[in-house]
């Protein structure tokens, strides 16, 4: 007897439950034993892509309606480019699974126009995790909600029909602890409530009038009301949001005491204001294209106030004043900044004093026409001691020739008593005769100290190869040179990374 075999039923039934709903009836085939298993898994998978929808939904419905296990999952997926379904089909599986106690329910279909899900689905007490993605779709909820287990609830491209529905449906899941919006449409003009005192993760993406013109920046009013409380709230992600006015922000942040994760991507507000955000337990704060990308004198004004900062990220513009306050546990900050003012720059670099680790990526700054070389000639201001820091990542790029990050890293490589690693991104290919300057320069203190290089897309250039062979040379502490190779586009052959290793 094979070892399959030697299997229970419960186990092959299980098995099952992970193969799409067609692939799942096809075992029956294999021999009696397995010609009714499909009927008892514990979970249903529709997957609309790997069937002839027009002409098997029939079958497919027979096969639901034939299930005679408890169904802890059911997935729907059909994206309006495989055609959609009628809701009321759909509304007969989610019966069936919501009386067979579903924990999990994924769907993805067009409804055409509004569909009024099955009374059951707003009323059943084993719901764990529901995600709905109906393009365009109206949701019509009914008048009573009540999702005592709900946990997770992610919501794309949905559409409400006034911000009572959608008050009631959160009001009915008190545990809710995860919350997504992406792409929905909230009318403007109107105040929606979300009350869940549960809620540890929170995004937001792009929730507007979904028929706003594509050709046109969409920005999102998010109202923020007087009183809010968010006690549990531990990751907060927002997308496309615009704030009214620094106050309503200030008191989003200032409700989220227990806020960790922190993601803020093209999000706008008033220029000229002075927006602090406190949050003293954050670790992870992301910062992506902040302000209006049309208007760039538009980029607001900010203070972090994040004592117990661990990692930061950033991409994009820097603002007259942009800083964050010293962080004593931030471990890692990743920055790739350009088209800036120098002293913005210069404003948020101080505040990585304490980082262990730092990455510099395209930095590139701006200056009035007229004053261009005396701005990029001048020297740079008093910057910090980098005293934790024990890993340099940079990339010199070819947009680097009149840049500020040379400066930068040079006054990094001499003021950083600790550092051991030292990462090139791009090579030298760019950027062979800056470096040199700033590598040669004095007190050499980093030529002692730093144990490790790396240098990524490696291209084999005469003024590369007389690089490495001056870090064998002068770099007297060096233990290990990491080379990779970069790969000619034209040969597939050749590995994306080939490893070179020089040890003293």
């Amino acid at each position: 007897m094979d070892r399959l075999s030697s299997l229970s039923d419960d186990v092959l039934a299980h098995t099952l439950s992970f193969l799409d709903i067609e692939s799942a009836v096809q075992t029956s085939v294999l021999s009696s034993r397995w010609k009714y298993l499909y009927m008892f898994t514990t979970g249903l998978n529709i997957d609309c892509s790997r069937i002839q929808l027009s002409s098997h939904i029939y079958d497919i419905d027979r096969v639901v309606m034939q299930h005679k296990a408890n169904v802890k999952k059911l997935i729907l997926w059909s994206p309006f480019y495989y055609g959609s379904m009628e809701g009321s089909i759909v509304n007969s599986w989610i019966d069936i699974a919501v009386s067979r106690g579903v924990e999990e329910l994924k769907l993805c279909n067009d409804f055409n126009y509004d569909w009024a899900p099955a009374g059951c689905l707003f009323i059943s007490h084993t719901l764990v995790v529901f995600n709905l993605s109906a393009r365009g779709t109206i949701l019509i909820i009914p008048s009573s909600v009540w999702l005592p287990s709900l946990k997770i609830l992610h919501m794309t491209r949905i559409e409400f029909l006034d911000s009572s529905s959608m008050t009631r449906l959160f009001d009915g899941c008190p545990m809710l602890q995860d919350l997504s919006l992406d792409s929905c449409n909230l009318d403007d003009g109107q105040v929606y409530a979300i009350r869940a005192p549960m809620l540890r993760c929170l995004r937001i993406i792009k929730c507007g009038n979904i028929y706003y013109p594509t050709w046109m920046p969409k920005v999102d009013s998010l109202r923020i009301p007087s009183s809010v409380w968010l006690p549990s709230l531990k990751n907060l992600h927002m997308t496309g949001i615009s704030f009214l006015d620094s106050c309503s922000m200030i008191r989003l942040f200032d409700s989220c005491s227990l806020l960790q994760d922190l993601s803020l991507e093209s999000c706008t507000w008033e220029d000229g204001q002075i927006y602090t955000i406190r949050a003293p337990m954050l670790r992870y704060l992301r910062i992506v294209n902040l302000g209006n990308i049309y208007y760039p004198s538009s980029m607001p004004n900010v203070e972090f106030d994040v004592p117990r900062l661990k990692c930061f990220e950033f991409y994009g513009e820097v603002s007259e004043l942009y800083c964050i306050k010293s962080s004593i546990a931030l471990a890692i900050a990743d920055l790739t900044v350009f088209d800036i003012r120098r002293d913005c720059i210069l404003s948020l670099i101080r505040g990585l004093s304490n980082a262990t680790t730092v990455k510099l990526f395209e930095i590139y700054y701006r200056e009035p026409d007229d004053d261009y070389y005396s701005h990029h000639y001048r020297p740079l201001p008093q910057l910090p001691i980098f005293d934790n820091l024990l890993e340099l990542e940079v990339s010199l790029g070819p947009r680097d020739s009149h840049a500020i990050l040379p400066q930068i890293l040079q006054h990094m490589l001499s003021k950083s008593p600790k550092l051991e690693t030292l990462v090139f991104r791009e090579g030298f290919q760019y950027c062979y005769s800056h470096l040199l300057e700033i590598v040669e320069c004095e007190p050499f203190i980093w030529s002692s100290q730093v144990k490790v290089i790396q240098v990524n897309d490696f291209s084999d250039s005469t003024k590369e190869v007389e690089m490495i062979t001056f870090f064998l040379t002068k770099a007297i502490g060096l233990k290990q040179l990491n080379v990779n190779v970069a790969v000619a586009e034209d040969n597939e052959n050749v590995a994306s990374n080939e490893d070179d290793e020089y040890s003293d």
